[in-house]
């Protein structure tokens, strides 16, 4: 093939949607090369996000999508999954060592941060990520969940942080935090100023969403202007084996 054939490939996987996913290729890569023979096409692709579990099938939907655009039949995809740190807010610098880390935190209990908390955990874990859970409630939810999870799964590392002071592991990949119910104010920011990602869980009630309101319209204003939203890393929740 020629280079405009390489390069055609290429724009043909940048629009290819992957299954369930409802992204494309070029939206969720890091990195998407072509190397085209004349009855052959080998491609690599790394991505941005966690899909170990969902690799073999990923090779396959692009294998066959080449092989019906293109025509030929010896086509090769390798995959594989490179973890980028995200940003923290202006005038902080990341916690040494930790790629990423995600707050679930709300204005009012019960709406089920400890669930998602300990979900992402589980999600990220599945996926060969070194994960850390910080608890930060003393009600103990998370590493309760923790302590009684069985132990042939993928290892989560627990960190009690209702004291407010602790030191996560280095070289974690993903760093959860699930906060105290109601926090406000300065208690709020000390837990969130350093997460790249904030998590509001809000229940479809009248009575939460009124609560939801002042808490993101004030408490978390000026978090939520300057964090990276959420965007993809926990679409695939419903593939981790918790």
């Amino acid at each position: 093939m020629t280079p405009s054939a390489d390069s055609n490939v290429n724009k043909f996987l940048n629009s290819l949607e992957l299954p369930e996913l409802g992204r494309t290729i070029g939206e969720v890569a890091q990195k998407v090369d072509v190397n085209s023979g004349k009855s052959a096409i080998h491609v690599q692709i790394e991505l941005g996000f966690p899909a170990a579990s969902r690799h073999d099938e990923y090779r396959a939907f692009i294998a066959d999508a080449i092989r019906g655009e293109s025509g030929i039949d010896d086509v090769t995809v390798e995959l594989e999954t490179r973890i980028v740190a995200h940003g923290v807010q202006r005038n902080l610098k990341p916690m040494p060592g930790v790629r990423n880390i995600i707050a679930v935190a709300s204005g009012k209990g019960g709406v089920g941060k400890s669930t998602i908390a300990t979900s992402i955990a589980s999600y990220y874990a599945s996926q060969g990520k070194k994960v850390v859970l910080v608890d930060c409630d003393p009600q103990a939810s998370s590493l309760e969940w923790l302590a009684a999870r069985p132990s042939g799964r993928s290892t989560i590392t627990g960190i009690d942080g209702s004291a407010g002071q602790f030191r996560a592991p280095r070289s974690a990949d993903y760093v959860v935090y699930d906060t105290p119910a109601a926090v406000h104010g300065k208690e709020l920011s000390a837990f969130l100023r350093r997460a790249q990602s904030i998590i509001i869980p809000v229940l479809p009630s009248p009575i939460d969403m009124r609560a939801a309101t002042p808490f993101i319209q004030s408490d978390a204003l000026e978090i939520r202007q300057t964090a990276r939203r959420v965007v993809g890393d926990a679409e695939d929740l419903h593939t981790a084996g918790y």
